[in-house]
């Protein structure tokens, strides 16, 4: 996925040989989890300072695990 400074990510991907863009909306909470993701590419870090009312290690990497899986970061 890539910022293109306008608070959204895309992300480019093919299916069957063909090239899509796909665009997300996102909510302020999430674009501040992205810039600081692009700081260090530290996704525990990011999500602490985007969310930082959860303080459980495990739901963190739960909520990561999720994300990855279904390719949202």
């Amino acid at each position: 996925m890539k910022k293109d400074g306008l608070g959204c990510l895309f992300s480019i991907f093919t299916n069957k040989n063909d090239w899509k863009v796909r665009l997300m909306a996102l909510t302020a909470k999430q674009k501040i989890f992205a810039d600081e993701y692009l700081i260090d590419l530290n996704a525990t870090r990011a999500y602490k300072v985007a969310y930082p009312k959860v303080n459980k290690r495990e739901k963190i990497e739960e909520v990561l695990r999720q994300l990855y899986r279904e390719r949202k970061i």
